[in-house]
């Protein structure tokens, strides 16, 4: 949804442009300054866009890989801390969520809701990992 979004903030950009280029002489200063002051915001929502973006897939392969070698992730579920860990929970790369396993059957925990590492066999406190916030 969001890459529909910037591929449209992307066209209007270059219809904006476009006129610039095309009504350079006829066009009046005034008109000419909106347009440029549109384009920078345009060009500044998709950089924000992106480095929010690459911010955020850090952290899916962070928490991912993390998981895969065996940690513990300290999330968020219901207001509440979980551990989870490769022994109860499955990991689902489809919707980025781990789902629980046996006793723990029912719980479907989202990735962005974890935010801390235990490294596998070791009594270490958790370490902060990138965490997004809104």
């Amino acid at each position: 949804m969001t890459l529909v979004f910037i591929i449209i903030l992307a066209i209007v950009a270059v219809a904006f442009l476009y006129i610039i280029i095309n009504n350079y002489q006829s066009t009046k200063l005034y008109k000419k300054i909106i347009a440029l002051v549109i384009i920078i915001i345009i060009i500044a929502g998709i950089v924000a866009y992106s480095i929010n973006q690459s911010k955020f897939d850090t952290h899916v392969q962070n928490m991912q890989l993390a998981f895969e070698r065996g940690s513990t992730l300290i999330c968020s579920f219901n207001n509440q801390e979980i551990r989870v860990n490769k022994e109860d929970f499955r990991f689902l790369s489809t919707s980025l969520s781990f789902v629980g396993k046996d006793k723990l059957q029912g719980y479907v925990i989202d990735l962005q809701k974890c935010t801390k590492i235990i490294p596998p066999s070791t009594d270490v406190e958790p370490t902060e990992s990138t965490v997004i916030r809104d």
